[in-house]
């Protein structure tokens, strides 16, 4: 859990956007580092989408503990489609 958590802060620098918190408008909602670490803190589970290029992606160092790699529109619309449309999707990217 630690370990994931400092993966977390490491990714503050990133813009972390939930991809299904839509607004009426169906703008994604913005969430800052500090509301994840909050969410997950308080037991809940929030999906987390790594959706850096391929360059940044394999030159990376740093990964948050079980995010999944995005590779494509493709892949994006296969996990978002088997994700409980109540949970809170975070991407993050370089």
């Amino acid at each position: 859990m630690l370990k994931r958590i400092l993966l977390l802060l490491v990714a503050a620098g990133c813009l972390l956007v939930p991809a299904v918190a839509f607004s009426d408008s169906h703008d994604p909602k913005r969430i800052m580092p500090a509301e994840v670490m909050a969410k997950l803190s308080a037991g809940e589970t929030i999906a987390i989408l790594d959706t850096r290029t391929s360059a940044d992606w394999k030159v990376g160092t740093l990964m948050i503990a079980n995010a999944q790699r995005v590779k494509n529109n493709e892949t994006l619309t296969q996990i978002v489609r088997q994700l409980p449309l109540d949970r809170v999707i975070v991407t993050y990217c370089t």
